[in-house]
């Protein structure tokens, strides 16, 4: 609505579906001869990279309401938070700081408030990649008990035993799963160790 945008649309022949597009594509510079495309696009970078680095201290100063009714909306915000930056989008940008203890302690957090399936799982996984399969054993056993329906508890569950060398108790967590081809993949794996 304003001028500006309007002489853009009427300069360039673009509809309002351009917002769709990447919006470093819109040069406004040409509005301000002193600015050239390769300050803006320099600039443009400048804000995503400071935005990334304090990404983390953003999520960790996320304050929530302190209801009992709430609190398993908070465990499910702040495990999907986590799966951003331990698996999602954020888990891939370079710009983004220690995203796994990020996401670590956005589940802890998550479980502070109540049980969730994801938090046990995304903690559990970051546990093995950490190569302390001890505490993500006994982190999944806790998620699995509260949980037992869950397929990827018990198959990170699973593989954390196998970490350890116990291919028994590994094999009962993926024999829960006879129909899932992951699962049957890591019990063979297990039968062959075991002989």
């Amino acid at each position: 609505g304003t001028a500006l945008y309007e002489n853009f649309r009427r300069r360039t022949g673009h509809k309002d579906d351009i917002w769709a597009e990447r919006i470093e594509d819109i040069m406004f510079f040409e509005s301000d001869p002193t600015l050239t495309k390769e300050m803006i696009l320099d600039y443009g970078q400048k804000l995503r990279t400071d935005y990334y680095q304090h990404l983390p201290q953003f999520a960790d100063e996320i304050t929530l309401i302190q209801r009992d009714d709430l609190r398993d909306e908070h465990a499910d915000f702040l495990s999907r938070l986590g799966m951003t930056f331990s698996h999602g989008d954020y888990a891939t940008i370079d710009a983004i700081p220690e995203k796994d203890a990020v996401a670590e302690r956005l589940y802890e957090r998550a479980l502070g408030y109540a049980p969730n399936q994801r938090a046990f799982l995304g903690l559990g996984i970051i546990r093995q990649k950490q190569g302390r399969h001890g505490e993500a054993v006994r982190l999944l056993t806790e998620g699995i008990q509260k949980f037992p329906d869950n397929e990827s508890i018990a198959i990170c569950l699973g593989i954390s035993f196998m970490n350890l060398g116990d291919y028994q108790k590994a094999l009962t967590q993926f024999q829960k799963f006879p129909d899932s081809r992951e699962a049957t993949h890591y019990a063979a794996t297990c039968l062959h160790a075991l002989g």
